[in-house]
């Protein structure tokens, strides 16, 4: 899998491909859980960091690092890129791996 990255005003940045297919239960569990569907809503359109994560949802910012570790781990987000703040802090940007997700499920 190669991984897209544009030069933005940011830097280079992560670009989510067109589309994904799922098949994993383990992975489309992740689909089922209110909180990760609109961190996933809000990855969509721009990366985000998990302070603005918290900005747009009002979920607190250890509940939102969990769910990002889970959605990470499922392949369904990744760090888009990193910034360094005018305080010296590096903030971690987060975005959706695809821009469509495609559920295939076959039972047995």
């Amino acid at each position: 899998m190669s991984i897209k990255i544009q030069e933005s005003d940011h830097g280079t940045e992560f670009i989510p491909r067109d589309s994904m297919v799922i098949t994993d239960p383990s992975v489309i569990n992740q689909f089922q859980h209110s909180v990760k569907l609109i961190i996933l809503e809000n990855l969509y359109a721009e990366a985000k960091t998990i302070m603005q994560l918290h900005k747009d949802t009002k979920y607190n910012p250890g509940t939102i690092k969990r769910h990002l570790k889970d959605l990470e781990e499922a392949g369904l987000i990744t760090l888009a890129r990193k910034e360094m703040s005018e305080k010296r802090i590096i903030m971690k940007f987060y975005r959706v791996t695809a821009r469509e997700f495609i559920i295939q499920y076959r039972w047995p």
